[in-house]
């Protein structure tokens, strides 16, 4: 699917947005600077999605349905290095800190994941003028990288947007995919949207 310039500005306003939001509220909750910037955004094909990360690496995903105006899965994934990376960052200690995702790691997780993952719903709803409503969060660990990716959606997409956030504070950086996964009948919704919105 391609995207005319307009849409393709529009679409990383939303990313802009979304990012400057998630950076304010998790600043506030860990008491510390953190900066969820975006260092790419794009639709693509659903089969090029395990390019995005190394074959055979296991994932941590934080995921929420959304409804309302469209049908969609939000997905918040990491790699395992990079999730141990963020929750290092969470806390102030060294990269290598963490070795494993306990209890307390999962609830930051997903704490991180639900303001991401709101921020970034909220810069869609406004700036496309779409009524859309989230759920809880969920964690999954360990999702092949290259193989049921989708598991935990019911959807069939084509396509997937895909916001590339880089967490950064004073010492350290992890790097998170946001994956938009839309049914056809939604993303069509988006596209139309950004066109008629650009």
């Amino acid at each position: 699917m391609e995207l005319t310039k307009l849409q393709l500005k529009m679409l990383n306003e939303i990313g802009s947005l979304g990012s400057e939001s998630a950076a304010a509220a998790l600043t506030r909750l860990f008491k510390k600077k953190i900066d969820p910037s975006v260092s790419g955004i794009a639709i693509i094909p659903k089969e090029e999605l395990p390019s995005l990360f190394k074959r055979g690496e296991p994932l941590t995903a934080i995921h929420f349905i959304i409804s309302g105006d469209i049908n969609a899965i939000l997905a918040v994934m990491f790699s395992r290095k990079n999730a141990l990376n963020l929750l290092d960052a969470m806390i102030d200690k060294p990269s290598g800190y963490t070795q494993f995702i306990g209890e307390m790691g999962q609830s930051t997780l997903k704490e991180v994941a639900n303001i991401l993952c709101g921020s970034y719903i909220s810069a869609i709803a406004n700036t496309l003028r779409l009524d859309l409503t989230p759920s809880i969060p969920e964690l999954a660990f360990n999702i092949p990288a290259t193989e049921d990716i989708l598991a935990f959606s019911k959807i069939e997409p084509s396509h997937l947007i895909v916001i590339e956030s880089v967490f950064t504070t004073k010492s350290l950086s992890s790097t998170g995919e946001l994956l938009l996964i839309l049914d056809e009948v939604s993303l069509e919704r988006i596209y139309k949207k950004l066109g008629k919105n650009g």
